[in-house]
């Protein structure tokens, strides 16, 4: 868990939050959740909150709270364009790739220019979407994202 919390956490966690997506889905359902998402830092708090509780080793304890107070000072944006592209902004360096949906599920395949991508899934949740810790993010804790719809 100390490898990821310390190379996931800090902007590498935000920039996982954009990484998500790579998936299948008609077109229609596609331009339905294109859009702008904003990290909600108050629900990710709340989430990795429960977590660091059940953190034995006080380092780790400690890495884990640092990197949320990081995360928590940043404006991080997805961004899920209707032809398939994705992008996060707030974050450097900034992650691109694409994304597809099936269903309530969003895989998004991101990465910085010329290194490999991550792929991260989410799921659509009471008007949020939202990342689970673990999985093949290897997040540390969930994030969640609002969409903006005042772009």
């Amino acid at each position: 868990m100390k490898a990821i919390v310390t190379k996931r956490c800090g902007l590498g966690v935000v920039l996982l939050i954009g990484a998500m997506l790579a998936g299948g889905c008609s077109a229609s359902r596609e331009r339905e959740l294109a859009g702008l998402y904003v990290l909600n830092t108050s629900a990710v708090r709340d989430s990795a909150a429960e977590q660091i509780d059940d953190i034995e080793d006080p380092s780790q304890q400690m890495a884990m709270g640092m990197a949320l107070s990081m995360l928590q000072s940043l404006n991080v944006f997805l961004h899920l364009e209707p032809d398939g592209t994705a992008y996060v902004t707030g974050i450097e360096p900034q992650q691109t790739g694409t994304w597809s949906a099936d269903g309530n599920r969003i895989v998004a395949m991101l990465g910085v220019e010329g290194d490999d991508r991550d792929r991260y899934e989410a799921v659509l949740r009471e008007g949020w979407l939202v990342v689970p810790a673990g999985g093949a993010s290897e997040l540390p804790f969930e994030l969640v994202f609002e969409r903006r719809l005042d772009e």
